[in-house]
């Protein structure tokens, strides 16, 4: 018996070029979700939304913890290349 559902949003903002690398940066590993977790994504309005959605349960919250740490640490890859590459 689920006792609620967790959901946590990223948004990430800036121009259409470089949220569209962002996505495709991102996307691949977005792709399959566990049974019990889903993932929305969505670029619009010069916006990448992820959404992390799932019952609330330790084992979904966890994973969803995992996922959201893995994209923070991507796209903090992704800033630190891009910086590089405008230098």
């Amino acid at each position: 018996m689920s006792r609620g559902n967790i959901r946590v949003k990223l948004v990430f903002s800036g121009d259409e070029k470089t949220l569209r690398s962002l996505y495709d940066s991102l996307h691949p590993d977005n792709v399959t979700a566990p049974d019990y977790m889903k993932i929305e994504e969505q670029i619009a309005g010069g916006k990448y939304v992820l959404v992390f959605s799932g019952d609330l349960r330790g084992r979904v919250i966890d994973s969803i913890r995992q996922s959201v740490d893995e994209v923070l640490s991507l796209a903090n890859m992704f800033v630190k290349s891009l910086k590089s590459v405008e230098k």
